[in-house]
This record gives structure tokens, sequence and C-alpha cells, in this order.
């Protein structure tokens, strides 16, 4: 090999980078290369894309453009609307924003218009693709021109002969290659094409250099071809005899560039038929570029390409556009990439080269043999005979040969539909056989026994016509999967029925069966069509927050063909009653909804925000009916966006902060019989531009209540009470630098008793900080807490899964919604992978609402949208974070459909079940009153703050009951909605709360509460003087809080004894089991403390989460909660 100077680093840079792993040849999923800077330095990098459509990634993930002042290359930030990648300014290799995600990509629509822009901006030939190909033959024997083209500002030769050898030696082995080029087509062609290749004599250098074509458009690549093609003719080499069709065309050129792959750009490996070049007689348009360096070339990447060339095959990963999804089980798709192996066409792409002709499998029950790696494929005709273009094909894949390192193996079924090319919709699908339709294919995607043995209409993975016919197919008895497998087949007749759970909303759970052994079963409303007449029956099931199914089992005998489909019936009781009317009337343009109890009769009333007129102040009157009870001082205050309450000058009054329009923003301060204004003690509120929420939190645990306002344009405020209604600014520090902010909640995510907070904001590219955490009244940097909050409508935080640890949710005005979850490690936010929440067509999330609604101890949410149906999700409280956590029910009222938006939760009639008010905007409002049948037993707990704020806001309250552990935290305000200060507590079957412990704001002594009765509302206020005893106990021994907490690596608790007693301190798991005892002995009256070192009784480190102390001296008793960190 021989080498030169110039971009020697550049090359040796890409040597260290590592040529092993597995990627597609042209869609490249981490493909090494090099950026190189202006001043000569040279950044390693990763290509992520194909030709059409792809970026450069750091090797530590963050994704790099090219700055068009600088001309270096640098991090990357989104545009608002994600759909363009813009320069931070930042160089490469520099430290990356903290601000900025790893693997920034834009919108899958901004991508899919990225790549129609460069398709177009290529020749229309390759567009035609599933069309009349008029490339090379497709079968006989087919020679074609490669040539070598290399650069003088790269170092790097392969050497001729290796690649003469690549190309055309049988059993090629090079560099671990599975034969060559010619072997390849040999053998995926079942002998139909023997492709060969003659090699250009030696390199022609291109007159500009690797760095040159590295930054020109892959448009731009045609005149480089164009140029040694030329160069190449000049020399005296003889294209006339590179025509075996007669068609006056090259059939094939290679064109093959030294130096690594470049995204975007003229380099990158690709093909097309963009240039128009005359050679001997012959026209020379249709080429493939790939590159070639260390190890490389690669046969997966250039078979691939050869595909193009050779066959017509379109790209069969996703592209941007649809033609189809076979992801690594087809060398079109990303399997193209088999690095030095290749990988087999999938058999309808050899069907349309004429490689094989598949059995087609008629109606009567027979049993076929599907050998692997033949050429055999078989073939289900769509039932119309005017509908030819649709059809399914199946084969036997095997992960041996060039299908070695498939992901699965068994019988591969495609479903086809030739018409689609011009519809961007799906031409070839692989149809999996574990249902999770993904695009890149995996494990389970292909048919065997004993997980995959039958596809009908019936089955989990069900057999479709795209145009809606009843399918008929019948495939059965398949075998397990090896080199030669077995199934049957038949069509079968069909009788249309419709499994009808009502109400029409409902997706409760069924099962079918019927003759013999058949069965099946299903969700919702189901219309299906049944093999032969006999006697079905179907059976209904319990669904979420419903009544049980009346009837609960539903039979009828089939015995003639219907016309229209027979109904199996049944009817569930509706979970929640509708209030509307009254004082539900339309209050106009509703823009927010706050549960606030106003009057103090311990029952809360609901403020309604209008942005056009007078708010109103809602009470219920006991009888289903709501009355407004706004005084005039709060009811003129008009054009309110929203609203913050909180008792705020700690009076035993809720008072409320109003954000308007274009009027001036208020705090009106309740005085028991009215409010007065008090906005003017604090000059600054007539200077917060365009505001879009308030919220109170006493940021610094001083006891009084601080204000934060969320700005859309402008940074975000921090007030910090003064005294006398009276408040100065503050430093917001970290949330000061969001932008496009639309809302925050606040949460007490790390347990300290200060107030964290979660900003929000619209806008996929909006810089919005998730998390920023209040260390003792400073808003810092969250560390690793830290999750984004771009494109959230609205949050909540609470613990969904009864951890003990506060999990954030972030509700997307579509429905890309984000569940940020705690798992065993705190301050360690982990993303859920599935919600299980999804928007009607066209709805847009305006506000979510945290509560139990069915008092099964796990809390659910209540979502309200515009332009579709509000929905409440009901968590499953099975803690498994690889499923869909919640189960998403319609409540069945077409009221709960239109332009909701806010929501709150209150208990107004005092049942303990958690109704709904919704406000709605220009139409009327609703109540939705609970009416869950088997709803379980239940706690509401409120806190009346005395050395901290007397609304309590930033306490902490954990119910211990059953087996269940829940937290909540006291908030107010920063979204659409603001839940009441009473917190509510299902707890499920358990008639007694064990344990009821409450952390008071900034850390003060906790309260702790045993053996609470279920089915009540306690009020519980703060102690004064720093301690708190059980209930019913003396003074007499004083227990303090572990500290510090949470910890890392020890922790110590101290406590006194007025007299000597037998003492126990032990640790527990939040689940009730002992991890070590740490004390148990009698001890002499004073001053006692022992020390916790995160061991258990083995001496063994503890996983790091939360964690139970119990101490007991005598017949006293302390229990207090602690945080290991890791």
């Amino acid at each position: 090999m021989k080498r030169r100077t110039s971009l020697a680093a550049a090359a040796l840079l890409l040597l260290s980078l590592g040529m092993a792993r597995e990627a597609g040849a042209v869609y490249l999923e981490a493909e090494p290369t090099v950026a190189l800077q202006p001043d000569g330095s040279a950044v390693k990098a990763l290509i992520v894309g194909d030709e059409y459509y792809s970026r450069l990634e750091t090797e530590d993930g963050y994704t790099i453009v090219r700055d068009g002042s600088s001309g270096y290359y640098c991090y990357a930030e989104l545009s608002v609307d994600a759909s363009e990648l813009l320069s931070t300014g930042i160089r490469a290799g520099s430290a990356a924003p903290l601000r900025l995600d790893k693997h920034l990509d834009l919108a899958p629509a901004a991508m899919a218009k990225t790549a129609a822009d460069v398709r177009a901006s290529l020749d229309d030939g390759l567009g035609d693709r599933w069309r009349p190909s008029y490339g090379a033959p497709h079968t006989g024997t087919v020679v074609g021109v490669t040539v070598l083209v290399d650069f003088a500002d790269l170092d790097y030769h392969v050497e001729r002969d290796y690649i003469e050898r690549f190309f055309n030696e049988p059993g090629f082995d090079g560099n671990g290659t599975n034969g060559s080029v010619r072997d390849f087509f040999l053998h995926v062609s079942g002998g139909h094409l023997d492709y060969s290749n003659v090699v250009s004599p030696g390199y022609i250098q291109a007159d500009e250099g690797w760095g040159y074509w590295s930054t020109h458009s892959i448009s731009s690549a045609g005149q480089l071809v164009t140029e040694v093609l030329q160069k190449l003719d000049s020399q005296g080499f003889d294209f006339s005899a590179f025509d075996a069709d007669g068609d006056g065309r090259i059939d094939a050129i290679n064109i093959l560039t030294e130096g690594p792959p470049m995204g975007n750009s003229a380099l990158h490996p690709h093909a097309d038929d963009n240039i128009n070049v005359s050679l001997d007689g012959l026209i020379a348009d249709y080429y493939q570029i790939h590159n070639i360096g260390p190890n490389i070339p690669y046969l997966g990447g250039v078979v691939h390409e050869n595909g193009h060339m050779l066959c017509d095959w379109p790209d069969l990963y996703f592209t941007g556009s649809e033609e189809g999804r076979l992801g690594t089980f087809c060398l079109m798709g990303r399997g193209g990439g088999g690095y030095y192996n290749g990988r087999q066409p999938n058999a309808y792409l050899k069907y349309d080269a004429g490689w094989l002709s598949p059995i087609v499998l008629g109606s009567s029950l027979r049993t076929y043999q599907a050998p692997a790696d033949a050429n055999v494929a078989f073939r289900i005709d769509h039932p119309d005979r005017n509908r030819p273009e649709e059809f399914y094909i199946i084969e036997n894949r095997q992960s041996s040969g060039y299908d070695e390192g498939i992901p699965d193996s068994g019988l591969a079924i495609y479903h086809i539909d030739e018409s689609r090319y011009t519809s961007g919709l799906y031409v070839i699908d692989l149809v999996e056989a574990d249902g999770e339709w993904t695009i890149n294919g995996d494990d389970g995607d292909l048919w065997s026994s004993p997980e995959a043995t039958a596809f009908n209409f019936s089955t989990d993975v069900a057999a479709t016509w795209y145009d809606g016919e009843v399918p008929g197919i019948n495939l059965s008895n398949v075998g397990p999967s090896q080199a030669t497998m077995s199934f049957s087949f038949q069509r079968w007749d069909r009788y249309a029925v419709a499994v009808d759970p009502q109400p029409n909303e409902i997706i409760a759970p069924w099962s079918l069966t019927g003759p013999g052994s058949f069965s099946m079963e299903g969700g919702g409303y189901t219309e299906l069509a049944l093999p032969s007449p006999f006697s079905y029956t179907v059976d209904f099931f319990p669904s979420p927050l419903y009544g049980a199914p009346v009837p609960a089992s539903v039979s009828k005998l089939l015995w003639t063909q219907p016309t229209q489909p027979i109904y199996f019936t049944s009817n569930y009781a509706l979970p929640f009653g509708l209030i509307t009317g009254g004082g539900l009337a339309d209050t106009g343009s509703v823009s927010c909804a706050n549960a606030v109890d106003v009057d103090g009769d311990g029952v809360a009333e609901v403020y309604v925000g209008n942005l056009d007129g007078a708010g109103q102040l809602l009470e219920h009157q006991g009888n289903g009916t709501f009355t407004d009870i706004a005084p005039s001082s709060l009811s003129s205050v008009t054009g309110v966006k929203n609203a913050a309450w909180a008792d705020v000058d700690n009076d035993g009054d809720s008072d409320v902060f109003l954000v308007r329009g274009s009027n001036q923003h208020a705090l009106l301060v309740n005085g028991g019989s009215g409010f007065t204004e008090a906005t003017g003690n604090t000059p600054e509120f007539a200077q917060m531009g365009d505001a879009q929420t308030a919220s109170w939190a006493d940021i610094d645990a001083d006891g009084l209540l601080d204000l934060f306002i969320t700005r859309f344009n402008d940074a975000n405020l921090r007030f910090d009470a003064a005294g006398g209604n009276r408040f100065v600014p503050g430093n917001a520090g970290w949330a000061t630098l969001d932008s496009n902010t639309q809302g925050c909640r606040w949460g007490d995510y790390n347990l300290d008793g200060y107030l964290d907070l979660f900003v929000t904001g619209i806008g996929a590219g909006t810089y919005c900080r998730g998390i920023t955490l209040n260390n003792a009244g400073t808003l810092s940097h969250p560390g690793a807490a830290w999750v984004l909050a771009y494109n959230a409508k609205d949050a909540c935080w609470s613990d969904f899964n009864n951890d003990g640890l506060v999990d954030v949710l972030k509700l997307a005005p579509d429905s890309s919604h984000n569940f940020f979850m705690q798992w065993a490690d705190p301050f360690d936010f982990e993303a859920v992978p599935s919600l299980g929440l999804v928007l009607d067509d066209g709805a847009t999330a305006t506000s979510v609402l945290a509560d139990d609604f069915d008092n099964d101890g796990f809390v659910d949410l209540f979502v309200t949208c515009t332009g579709g149906r509000d929905f409440l999700a009901i968590n499953r409280g099975d803690h498994d974070e690889q499923t869909a956590y919640f189960d998403q029910v319609y409540v069945g009222l077409t009221e709960a459909s239109g332009p909701s938006m806010a929501a709150v939760a209150c208990d107004f009639d005092g049942d303990g079940g958690m109704d709904i008010f919704v406000g709605r905007d220009g139409v009327d409002n609703y109540v939705l009153r609970n009416e869950v049948p088997d709803r379980g037993h239940w706690l509401n707990v409120s806190l009346a703050g005395s050395e901290s704020n007397a609304s309590a806001i930033g306490a902490t309250v954990e119910v211990y009951a059953g087996e269940e552990h829940m937290l909540r935290q006291v908030t107010a305000g920063g979204g659409p909605a603001q839940r009441s200060t009473n917190l509510h507590f299902g707890l499920g079957s358990a008639q007694v709360a064990t344990l009821v412990a409450i952390t008071w704001p900034g850390g003060g002594t906790p309260t702790y509460l045993s053996n609470v009765t279920a089915d009540q509302q306690i009020a519980v206020t703060q102690p004064t003087g720093g301690k708190r005893e059980a209930p019913g106990e003396a003074p007499a021994t004083a227990f303090e809080p572990a500290y510090p907490n949470p910890f890392n690596p020890k922790t110590t608790l101290s406590f006194s004894l007025e007299s000597a007693a037998q003492v126990s301190v032990a640790i527990y798991s939040v689940d009730g089991r002992q991890v070590v005892e740490l004390v148990n002995e009698r001890l002499e009256a004073g001053e006692h403390s022992v020390t916790w070192t995160g061991r258990d009784a083995a001496g063994r480190r503890v996983s790091s989460g939360a964690y139970l102390c119990r101490v007991k001296a005598g017949d006293k008793e302390f229990t207090s909660r602690l945080t290991l960190l890791k």
C-alpha cells in the first residue's frame, strides 16, 4: 500500500476510530469519519443516515453541523419547530453546552422533507423504482466498470489487485469478506445473474481534493463522476464492451473513492443516474459511489448500491418516504451493511428481478415445505381479482450464509401492495410476529413455533387487506425454525360479527370462543369474520373504572352468512355522572381553574379565570348545583390569563395573584369579607412583560411565600416576600435562563423540605430547563436530575409507582408525552418508554390533573384537550416500566369532547371520591361526579403551617396503608390548573393508615400519626417549638431526625432518654423488610446517637433509595425516612 503526506493526521485519526461496528453501508448507524476544521485540525465523528439525509455526531453523541459563518463544525441545536439543526457557534471538541441533549435530530416530518428535497435534486430516474426499469439486465452475464479515484490531500490507497479480487475472485475472503461481489450475486440470484467487473488500470486523481468534495452536496457527485470517467477515457480505456443488453448504456459503473465517507456530501455512498456522458459510443448515466480506506470496501455496502444500479431496487429502510419497512432483514434495508457479508434480498425483490417464481397458495388445506436460502417463496393472492397488485409473500430466513447475523430466524411474511409507490405508503412491509411494528427489524419478527404458529384474521397479529376486505387467510401449524420449515394453509369462508361493549368509548377486554379449540381475545368494539358456522360465545370482563358488564356472557348461533354483522353486546355502568348547566354554564374564554377553599368551610370552591371577561368563584351547593359566590372585589378583575392562590399573609385566608393579558397584574389579599388589592406594594409587578403563569412557593423557607412568574419571550422572574404583602425581586438562578416558557410545576423531588421546580415550554427547540434544584433557597442546576421539558404544555409531580421517590410527567400538546421516573436511585430520572396515552387525531392536550380516582392507592391522570376527547389514564399499579403505564379510559360522555382548557379534582360531595371540574372555552363547563364502582377506602389530609407558611405549601405527606407507601405534596399554581391543598389518598382495601408522616416546608421536625382510621378528613396543624411527640404521649423522650439526609456514605440519628429504657434502632426497606438492626439494648438516661453507614446485616452495601429508620425506647416510638444517595 502506498502512503503520501498532507492529511496524514486525519487518516490516522480515522484508523483510531475502529471499523468493527455493525451498520448499514448506505444507511450508516454510526460510521466513523472525520470532520476537518478550517485550521487543519480534525474532529472524530460518526455519520448517522443515508444519502438522502444524514447528520454528524461526536464520539460522545452530540450532533454537530458546519457553521455558516466560521466554516467550523460546531455543536448543533434544534430550531423551535425542529425543522433545522442550527449551529451554536461552539466548536466541536470543546465542552458541549449543558443545555444540549445528545443525538439531536430533526422532527420526522422535517427529516422526510429534507430527504425529499435531496431526492428531487437528483435525477428523476431513482424516483421511478418499482416502475419498468431501464438499468442493467437482471439476468445473464453482465460486466461492469470499476474506477478507482484518489485525492491529492489524502494518503491512503487500497491496492488495485485487492479491488480486482474483491469484485471477481471466486471464494474471495480478504479481511474476512464472505466471497466476492460476483459470488454474492451468483448465489442470491440462484445462478440467474453472473456479474463481474473490469477495474481501471490505476487510480484516477480528481482535480479537487477530498476536503473539497466532502463539503459539496450529494447532487454535485455527478460532476466528480463525469470528470474521472472522461480522464479514464482519455487514457485509452475502452468502454464499448460494457453493454450486455444493447440498450446503448453502460450497464454498471462503480466509483470507489479513497478516504472516509462524509454525510450529506458527494462522498456519501449512494447510487444515482444524474450524468449523461458519451464514452466510446455508449452513454454513461447510472453509477454508484462507495468509499475505500482501511479494511474497506465493504461487501454489504457495495452490493447494496449495486442492487440500486443493477436491479432498480429502492431503499427499504425509513428515508422519509415509506417504500418499505424491512430493517435488517433485507439487502436494501439496514441489512445491506453486513459489512463483510452482505445480506439476502427479500423474496419479493428476487421475484421482481425474475430470480424466483413464488408458489401460489390455494383454497384447500395443504402442508408446505419451505427451505431457506433456496430461492423458494410462497404467494397469497388478494381474493378480489381486480386487486392483483396486493398479495403476501412468504419465505424461510435463517441466520446463516449471507443471512448470518439477522436478528431472528423463521418464516418471513411480507405484505405487498405495488399500487402504493405513488401514495407515500409502504409498498412492502414485514408482518412482524411480535406485533411491535418496529422499522429496524428485531428478534421476534419472524414466525416459528412455539410462539408464532398461526396467521389469520383472529391472531394477535391479524391478516388484513388494505381495502378492508375480510382476509379469509388461514396459515397454521408453523413448525420450529430450521433449515427447512413446514406450515399449513387454506382459505376460510367468513361470517361477520361485531363484539360491542357499551358505551362506545370503552376498551373493555373480552374473549371469544367457538368450535373445537377456536378462541381469540380483544378489547373494545371489534368487527370480525369468523371461520365457520357454529355456536360462539363472547365473555366480557371488567374494565378499569367501569361497573360489571351486563350480561357478562353472550352466546349466538351462526348458520347462514349474514349481510350485516351479528352483534355480541354488553353494557357497563359509567364511572362518572355528568353535571352541567346552572352555575356551570358558559363562563366565556376559560384560561385557568383553581381549587381553593376561599370561605374556609373545608370544601374547595373553583375559581375560573376568563381571558375576556370576569372570573367566577363556583361553590357546590350540596345538591349537584353550583353558584358563583365571587365578591365584586374579585370578579371585577377581568381578562385573567392565570391565577395562583395561597395564604400569602399567613392570616388563615386564601389570597390570589392574577396574571392578566394587556392589563396590570393583580395581587388580591383576602380579608375574610372581601379582597383588597395589594399590587401597588410591589412596583415591579407593573413591568412583568408577557407573563404566562404565577405560582407560590416558600423558596427560601423563611415562612413567607415567594412568587415565581414564567414568561414566554422574556426571562422568568422570582419575587421574594418582604413582609406586609410586599415583594422584592429575587434571583431565579438557573430557572431564569428559560425561554418560550409555558408554565411551571413545583415538587420536592429530593425530599429536603425545599420545593424544586419543573419549567415547561412549547416548541421542540425551546430551552426550558426542566428540573431546577432548590438548594436551600438557591435555584440551581440539578446535576444528574436534569431533564429537558421542551414541547411541554403542562406537567405534574407525584410518586406514580409508590416507591417513595417523586416522579414527574411532562404533558405535550401532541402525543409525545414524557414520563420521567426516579427508580432505585434518587435524583436519577429515567424516561418510561410507554405511557399508553394517545390523543384523538387533531386533538391538542391543554392540561393534566393527577389524583387517585379509583382509590386504589396509585395516582391516575385526567387530561383535557381541545379538538378531541378529554380522557382518564388509570395507573395500572404494576410498576413495570417496560409496558404501558396507564390504561386510557374515556368516560362515555359526549360532553367530554371539545375546547377543554383546565381541570381540577375536588371531593365536592364528601363521599371520598374525587370529582372533576372541567373549564372550557366558550361552551358550558362540566363536572364529572365520581361514581366509580367498588372504590377503595380513602383519607383526606389538610395541613396548616405554624412555623412554616400557613398554607403548608412545600409539605410532603406520606401514608402507609396495607402494602402501599403513598406520597403527596402541597403546591400552589404554575400551570393551567391549581389543585387543592387538601391532599387525597386512596387506601384500597386498607381500613387503617398505619402511619401518616408529614415533612413540613423547610425541613422542620416531622409529624407522625399512627393507625389513622380510613374514610375521613383529618386536619393537622404544625406543632410549634420544633418537636412533636406522637398523639397521647407525654414529652418524656426526644428524637431528632437523622442528619444528613439525604446522605452518602453515612447518617446519624440522635435521641435523648429521660430515664433508662430498652432501645431498638432498626432500618427497614419501604416495603417493610428489616435491613439491619443497629441497636437492641438497654441504654441509660441522657443523650445518644446511632450512625448507619448504608450496609445491611451482612455488611454489604445496600442500593441507593428510600429507607425507614424506626426507633423504639420503652413504649415510645419514632419513625423517619432516610434517602441514601448513589
